[in-house]
């Protein structure tokens, strides 16, 4: 009986604890990426959460799904490497030019501190590479509207999820 019990407890609090952990506050918006009509390839585009050091802290979402490319997103990369299992989930197909691609994300708002960026990357095989095709401040006023790319990303328009 109070092997029983001492078991439903440790059932209990652990249960209650990855309940905790989860319980982050994020902001969740809407993204419409618009490509330039540049020739060649698709785009490898990385969007991310970098703090004022430009180190990244987070990988929002990928477009591209064979991985063996992502080296040529230089600056990415080695964060890639060391977090592979943090990106599941957030990959798509690569966006070629003059195509446009609707997507949602969230951001956890611990981010939207007054110091850190989203920062949009994009390669496009033997083109040249973007490490801040856009780079827009993280807060809420900043973030939403539309923004102007300045390689192989025409402009996004984020709004409010």
């Amino acid at each position: 009986m109070q092997k029983r019990l001492f078991t439903l407890l440790t059932l209990v609090l652990v249960l209650g604890l990855f309940s905790f952990s989860g319980d982050q506050k994020m902001n969740k918006f809407k993204c419409l990426i618009q490509m330039t009509n540049y020739p060649g390839e698709g785009a490898y585009l990385v969007v991310s959460v970098v703090n004022e050091k430009n180190e990244y802290l987070e990988t929002i979402k990928v477009f591209g799904t064979e991985s063996k490319w992502y080296a040529d997103l230089k600056n990415w990369f080695p964060f890639y490497e060391k977090n592979k299992a943090v990106i599941d989930g957030r990959t798509g197909a690569t966006l070629s030019g003059g195509e446009r691609s609707i997507f949602t994300f969230s951001v956890n708002a611990a981010y939207f501190n007054g110091k850190n960026k989203l920062r949009f990357e994009s390669s496009v095989e033997d083109q040249k590479y973007h490490i801040n095709d856009l780079l827009l401040p993280l807060n809420k006023k900043s973030l939403v509207g539309k923004h102007e790319g300045t390689g192989y990303v025409r402009y996004i328009q984020v709004g409010a999820y």
